[in-house]
């Protein structure tokens, strides 16, 4: 009858995201980070965009915004909803070069 579409994996987001950023005329692409923790290492998915900063995705599709331009505290985090709105969010949380 009805069903619903799975989610995305990070790996899947990811690319999306980049995608939809690269649309909008911003340089970006999707790459597998290490992120290094007190509880140990872990891989990610990221979005790298260069001179802008980094979006980071967990495995439960939360979204991580880090910039070298402008370094706060506590960084913008945001749940997934569609690739394009987490692209926007993503270049909204992000300052320009």
């Amino acid at each position: 009858m009805f069903h619903r579409k799975k989610q995305p994996t990070a790996q899947e987001l990811a690319n999306d995201v980049a995608r939809d950023i690269g649309r909008r005329g911003w340089p970006a692409e999707a790459k597998a980070v290490t992120v290094r923790s007190p509880f140990g290492d872990a891989i990610r998915w990221s979005v790298i965009i260069p001179n802008r900063g980094v979006a980071v995705i967990n495995d439960e599709l939360r979204i991580v915004v880090a910039s070298s331009n402008r370094p706060v505290p506590q960084a913008p985090a945001f749940d997934h909803t569609t690739a394009e709105a987490d692209a926007e969010q993503t270049l909204r949380n992000l300052p320009l070069p």
